[in-house]
């Protein structure tokens, strides 16, 4: 048996006449909340519940929820010499449910910022347009100046694809208003943003990138397309 093993069960065996003071919700109409006490012995399991969460289930009792991690719940009944440990201050009155589901929302949210974080580190020059327009122009935006997590795809009338942007607050583009375009693709952007934050760097050069597409069709080409795309459709 390790250390780590031993001195576990050494601290379950040293604590159980410990009573434990807590709170549970009260009965409707009566009290919002309840003191309920219990001794460690009648402790069925000590659990974490997420990273920030822990949860102890009493014998033929309540779950309480705690908002201690594990490592410091441990600690705090671990290195108590009181015979009584007072935890209400920790209590998290949330139902086992309810909590999930925040925890839940608040992990698919660490998820999608840390997609969009490479693109957020970084200060970043492209050539821009407008939408139906073949007017480049150099602009340098800052990734936390847009809405990363917004950015949306679409067919670029030079036959490729494009990003629209947008810009957060009172930002503007070279253009005066705040949405722009530039041409390639989000999975490109972000695999370009991955590879400069991996190398340490807080400036990102998009312009020979940005203008590839725009260089490919001669001038008279690009007026019949963007001339094509302004026409109504007819069926």
């Amino acid at each position: 048996m390790d250390s780590k093993s031993l001195s576990s069960k050494v601290y379950y065996a040293d604590q159980s006449s410990l009573w434990i003071e807590a709170l549970v919700p009260g009965v409707e109409g009566i009290s919002a909340t309840d003191s309920i006490a219990f001794q460690f012995a009648g402790v069925a399991r000590v659990q974490s519940f997420g990273p920030l969460n822990s949860i102890i289930s009493i014998k033929d009792g309540p779950e309480i929820i705690f908002n201690l991690p594990y490592d410091k719940l441990q600690e705090k009944i671990r290195d108590c010499v009181n015979p009584v440990l007072n935890l209400k201050e920790y209590v998290n009155l949330s139902t086992k449910a309810v909590l999930a589901k925040k925890l839940r929302e608040e992990f698919a949210d660490a998820i999608e910022a840390e997609k969009w974080a490479y693109i957020e580190s970084l200060t970043m020059t492209a050539y821009v347009r407008q939408s139906n327009s073949i007017e480049f122009r150099p602009f340098t935006f800052s990734g936390k100046d847009i809405n990363a997590r917004n950015l949306s795809e679409g067919g670029s009338i030079f036959e490729g694809t494009n990003i629209k942007m947008k810009m957060k607050g009172d930002k503007k583009t070279p253009f005066g208003d705040q949405e722009f375009l530039m041409e390639g693709s989000i999975e490109e952007l972000r695999a370009l943003c991955k590879e400069a934050h991996a190398a340490g760097k807080t400036t990102l050069d998009l312009s020979e990138y940005s203008r590839r597409k725009g260089t490919t069709l001669p001038p008279e080409k690009l007026l019949e397309v963007l001339a094509r795309r302004s026409k109504p459709f007819q069926p």
